[in-house]
């Protein structure tokens, strides 16, 4: 009987031993450098064109630590139209890497096709091909719901909203969409205050009258969508 229960114990262990999940190592994975070209032009007023250049780099080290493939700053980078017309960007200087056109008359032409011509400083080159200009399509409903999520294989879960765009196309061939989004929100005061730190000193006033805040922030992130396969 002593012996059974040794051997009862000894699987037990091997067991949970063997069910346990193996440590997961950025560095194992392979590392190809290369340079990402990043951009979006767009007829929207309040959105400026703008491209971006970066650099890829191994998980398990800093962006900081590599020797850069290519070089991103100083590139010559512009939009050509199909009859030669050129828009060149302009390096932003807080941004390394970032390019905005500032020509504010740039306007996107209905039936035109549009190409990315970028030269870095080294003398490497990249182009896209002529793609043309389609008017976007109306948004027809915006929904939305409450929902709680799963967000890990640990069961972990999140609350939040999910979103359904409808639109319709002209079904003639298939549709590319992406869209930015930014979000306002509205948050509660948690607690009364009797007074207001400036940062210098303290004033004497309270902020009994401003119960509720808003704040705008824009949504990180690509959100694309495609009627690809649809009927």
């Amino acid at each position: 009987m002593q012996l059974s229960k040794k051997l009862i114990l000894y699987i037990f262990i091997l067991v949970t031993i063997g069910s346990c999940i193996e440590p997961y190592f950025p560095g194992d994975l392979d590392y190809e450098p290369m340079l990402f070209i990043q951009a979006i032009v767009t007829d929207h007023p309040d959105i400026a064109p703008r491209v971006q250049l970066s650099n890829t780099y191994p998980l398990s080290t800093g962006e900081d630590e590599i020797i850069p493939y290519v070089n991103i700053s100083g590139a010559t980078v512009y939009i050509e139209r199909d009859d030669g017309i050129r828009y060149y960007f302009s390096e932003q200087s807080w941004g390394k890497g970032i390019y905005y056109l500032p020509d504010p008359s740039f306007a996107l032409v209905a039936g035109s096709s549009y190409m990315l011509f970028v030269e870095t400083v080294d003398g490497q080159q990249f182009e896209s091909g002529y793609e043309p200009y389609i008017l976007p399509t109306e948004i027809e409903e915006i929904g939305y719901k409450y929902a709680t999520d799963q967000t890990s294989e640990l069961g972990e879960t999140s609350e939040g909203y999910s979103f359904n765009v409808t639109t319709t196309g002209d079904g003639a061939e298939s549709s590319y969409y992406r869209w930015e989004m930014d979000h306002t929100y509205r948050y509660k005061v948690s607690l009364h205050a009797d007074f207001i730190w400036t940062g210098v000193r303290l004033v004497d006033t309270t902020n009994y009258h401003l119960v509720y805040c808003y704040m705008d922030d824009f949504v990180r992130g690509i959100y694309v969508g495609s009627t690809s396969g649809l009927t």
